[in-house]
């Protein structure tokens, strides 16, 4: 499966994006996997997260999760980006080189969510990558982006 961008997806986005600003972090339904994943539904119409969306509660089922995208993934680095670039390759989501990352791609930042001392999955927005903070987002630099995936 390749996924695109599908027309009307700036308008998606942007309204998840405002949406978001004004979601409380939870784990399930709005975390630093699963906000990513809604980016690439917005962006593509395809659900990348519907087989763990709503499958945890808690921050220990949603380690449990990542473990598991992560056996699929490279055997070295942060368990949050070891578990989406094993979700990213599955789903032929390809990487990008640093610097050209587009807006709505899923990356990986200089950034500990909450109180995990883990890099945090968050969403190219302009000149910052959102990520989901303990309600709505926080803009962190694009310069802190260690890992980047999209789709055209």
């Amino acid at each position: 499966m390749t996924l695109r961008r599908t027309p009307g997806w700036e308008l998606r986005f942007s309204e998840l994006l405002t949406t978001a600003q004004r979601t409380p972090f939870q784990y399930g339904s709005f975390d630093c996997c699963l906000f990513p994943g809604d980016a690439l539904f917005a962006l593509s119409g395809e659900d990348l997260s519907a087989a763990f969306r709503g499958r945890y509660r808690e921050r220990r089922g949603a380690w449990d999760m990542l473990k598991q995208l992560a056996a699929d993934g490279p055997a070295d680095g942060p368990l949050v980006a070891r578990a989406l670039a094993g979700l990213a390759q599955k789903h032929g989501v390809p990487s990008r080189r640093p610097r050209f990352e587009r807006d709505g791609d899923v990356v990986i930042v200089d950034a500990p969510v909450r109180d995990m001392e883990q890099p945090a999955a968050g969403v190219v927005a302009g000149a910052f990558v959102m990520i989901p903070g303990t309600v709505g987002t926080v803009p962190v630099p694009r310069a802190n982006i260690r890992l980047a995936w999209g789709i055209d």
